[in-house]
C-alpha cells in the first residue's frame, strides 16, 4: 500500500512518459495540467541550479508549494513571476474546478501575456498555442536566471524543446 501511495505522488518525470501522454491529449484542461507539471519540474531544476544543489536535495517546503517554488526561483524577475502566476491561476482553476468553465479565458490571458498574440479559435490551435506559450516562458526564465555564475551544467528546459510545435 505504501508503494502505491508513493507512486501516486510521483509526477511524470521521464521525458518519454510525458511525450507519450502529451501526444494523446486533446482536452485543453488535461493538456494544461500536463504542461504545468512539466513546467514545475523545470522550475525545480532551475532553482536547484541557482542554489548549487541537486534537485533531490531541495527542501520539501520549497517543492511542495508551487507559489513558494516560483517566488524563490524567480527572485528578482518580477515580470516573469507575473506570467507564471497567471499560468498557476489557470492551472488551479482547472485542477480545483475541473467541471466549471472560466479556465479557458485564464489560459488565453496567460498565453496572450507571454506571446503577445491573440488566443486562437480552434481547439487544435489552442493546444499548440498553449504549448508554445509554456515553452516560450520556460526559455525566457532559463535565459533570465542564467546571469549568475555557473555552479554546474545549467538545466536548460530540454524537455520543452523536444515537444516541438
Amino acid at each position: 500500500m505504501k508503494k502505491l501511495k508513493e507512486k501516486a505522488k510521483t509526477p511524470i518525470d521521464a521525458t518519454e512518459q510525458f511525450l507519450a501522454v502529451h501526444g494523446t491529449v486533446d482536452d485543453l484542461r488535461l493538456h494544461a495540467l500536463l504542461w504545468f507539471n512539466a513546467f514545475e519540474q523545470t522550475m525545480r531544476s532551475i532553482l536547484a541550479w541557482r542554489l548549487g544543489c541537486a534537485d533531490s536535495s531541495l527542501p520539501r517546503s520549497l517543492t511542495n508549494s508551487s507559489s513558494l517554488l516560483f517566488n524563490v526561483t524567480l527572485a528578482g524577475h518580477d515580470q516573469l513571476r507575473k506570467h507564471v502566476e497567471k499560468f498557476a491561476q489557470a492551472r488551479n482553476s482547472i485542477a480545483h474546478r475541473f467541471h466549471e468553465g472560466g479556465y479557458e479565458q485564464q489560459l488565453g490571458n496567460f498565453c496572450e501575456q507571454v506571446l503577445g498574440e491573440s488566443w486562437p479559435d480552434g481547439e487544435e490551435q489552442k493546444l499548440k498555442f498553449l504549448s508554445k506559450a509554456v515553452r516560450h516562458l520556460a526559455i525566457d526564465i532559463a535565459c533570465a536566471v542564467d546571469e549568475t555564475p555557473p555552479r554546474s551544467d545549467f538545466p536548460f528546459p530540454q524537455l520543452l524543446f523536444e515537444l516541438g510545435e
